[in-house]
């Protein structure tokens, strides 16, 4: 009993400076009542406000959480590979820049050719099922040298097939669409 009251004795002076700060404190709550309602005020308007935005917008949030899963999965399953990347892009930029005159531009020969036929919903929706690294194992490409053989290839599924392009015909849109709109049937896929 007499140790604990000397650790009261010891602890008086802290607990009599506390309450003297708490009626500081409520001193202070009192004469600014008024801004401290109308602070309140505008935190209850505030989360009313953002009530309403979740609400209405709730399920587009649930659908971009749910679009975003395989991308964010293939970017987890495939992370060691960004590492490579950065490391294989440090060693590519020098070269990059020797191809140019300034340093920061690249000289190409290239031509024109007509464009390609607009993406048609969701007929060409892109797949992301690329799975593995070089030979389809995980791991990085060594580096491509004039001695690496095999060339080496990445399996994947991304979707990229021809096969429903396999016609002829100009590119879409026509430049009449620009002036008058769409006059022929409809964008697809199909021939």
């Amino acid at each position: 009993l007499a140790d604990l009251g000397e650790v009261y004795a010891n602890a008086g002076p802290d607990l009599f400076d506390g309450l003297t700060n708490a009626v500081t404190t409520a001193r202070t709550l009192n004469e600014q009542r008024g801004n401290l309602d109308q602070a309140l005020v505008a935190a209850v308007g505030f989360g009313n406000t953002g009530g309403d935005i979740f609400e209405r917008g709730g399920p587009y949030l649930v659908r971009g959480a749910q679009d975003l899963l395989p991308v964010s999965e293939m970017l987890d399953r495939n992370s060691p590979a960004l590492a490579c990347s950065v490391r294989n892009y440090a060693e590519a930029a020098p070269k990059f820049a020797a191809q140019t005159r300034n340093g920061y531009s690249l000289e190409l020969h290239d031509f024109l050719i007509g464009v390609g036929n607009p993406y048609v919903y969701p007929d060409n929706l892109p797949r992301v099922n690329a799975k593995g690294g070089p030979e389809g194992r995980p791991g990085c490409w060594q580096p491509v040298t004039k001695d690496l053989w095999p060339a080496p290839y990445l399996v994947m599924d991304t979707g990229a097939s021809i096969a429903p392009y396999n016609h002829l015909e100009p590119g879409q849109p026509l430049v009449s669409e620009y002036v008058w709109g769409r006059q022929i049937g409809e964008n697809t896929i199909n021939p």
